[in-house]
């Protein structure tokens, strides 16, 4: 099998075209509201049967009306996707929904929002008989870290089983890729100090994506498509979640973006064939920038210090900095941090 390498970094200020998003099929966990809902109104838009994987019926059925309404194309499932079952239900009804029966993007996006370990270890909650501390809540870790995995396993199987009309990775069609897109964050790439969990989770999310995007073009076998891998790593964006955040976050001039700024990237990574392996940090202002998470970038050190240095992300003026001292305002947060629709 032959090997490959991320592409060149991407340039955000090149125009780009959806048209060939028309007729695929995505799948998006947590597209519920925030940074999903979002991402899946802009594959709707585009022309893409969507399917919105969601823990919050009310919120996904509302989200994929509001679509159809419109005219576009898209369907909600109420799954919980630390679920293995649920995933798959959610997997083959995607399966079904396609015109081509088969799945051409998949996003997953669920997270949840996680609390300081401190107040944890300064109250703990106890075995009333044995006055031993019961264990911490895992639900961070198996929907942040366990459901991303889960659901980029599946993808790829489905991908492989039922890889549709599109050409096979060899072929010289610009149109043969599957996608998976990851959404990490910018705690994938700085300490989360005291929150070890969300942290944790996003790292491996990132862990996830660089062990897969070097894969071998042809891994899922002989004439089966090519898959390309990305990721983006929100900063703060404007949702239910850091609502009551955003006048201490704009009194410390830190710059907050909005589901939009997302989307763009995501759109912009699935409607460019050239775009493989590449990671890119969302800001707000139309700050986003390409990561270089590679050798060539010292794994993203290279560019994050030259963001801080044009302190794109807004943490110079003194209250931010008071801000990045506080375990309970994490400055590297992220869409999903601020965002946790709950399990999608």
């Amino acid at each position: 099998m032959a090997g490959r390498k991320s592409t060149p970094k991407i340039d955000f200020s090149e125009e780009y075209d959806t048209s060939s998003l028309k007729g695929k099929s995505a799948l998006i966990t947590g597209a519920g509201s925030g940074i999903g809902q979002s991402i899946a109104t802009g594959l709707a838009e585009a022309g893409a049967y969507v399917t919105i994987v969601e823990w919050n019926e009310e919120s996904g059925q509302a989200v994929a009306k509001k679509l159809q309404d419109r005219g576009l194309k898209a369907q909600s499932i109420h799954a919980d996707v630390t679920s293995w079952p649920d995933l798959l239900t959610a997997f083959k009804s995607a399966l079904s929904f396609s015109p081509t029966h088969t799945i051409d993007i998949v996003i997953p996006n669920a997270g949840v929002a996680s609390t300081p370990l401190i107040p944890w270890l300064n109250s703990p909650p106890l075995d009333p008989s044995t006055s031993d501390p019961l264990p911490p809540d895992q639900s961070v870790l198996l929907t942040n870290f366990n459901a991303v995995y889960n659901t980029a396993l599946l993808a790829l199987h489905y991908f492989k089983t039922y890889p549709g009309d599109l050409p096979p990775h060899n072929s010289s069609s610009s149109k043969s890729s599957k996608n998976i897109i990851f959404v990490g964050s910018m705690a994938s790439y700085g300490s989360m100090t005291g929150v070890p969990n969300y942290g944790g989770s996003k790292f491996g999310v990132r862990g996830i994506f660089k062990a897969l995007r070097d894969l071998p073009a042809d891994f899922l076998g002989e004439g089966k498509p090519g898959v390309r891998f990305n990721m983006i790593a929100p900063s703060w964006i404007r949702s239910g979640m850091t609502a009551n955040m955003l006048g201490y976050l704009e009194k410390s001039s830190m710059v907050v973006g909005d589901p939009g700024d997302c989307t763009w990237v995501v759109l912009r990574m699935l409607a460019d064939e050239n775009v493989k392996g590449r990671s890119a940090s969302i800001i707000g202002e139309k700050g986003s920038f390409d990561l270089c998470d590679d050798a060539e970038g010292s794994d993203g050190t290279r560019e994050l210090k030259a963001a801080y240095e044009r302190n794109q992300f807004g943490y110079r003026s003194r209250e931010a900095e008071k801000a990045t001292s506080r375990v309970d305002l994490i400055p590297l947060t992220d869409g999903e941090f601020g965002n946790a629709e709950a399990k999608a």
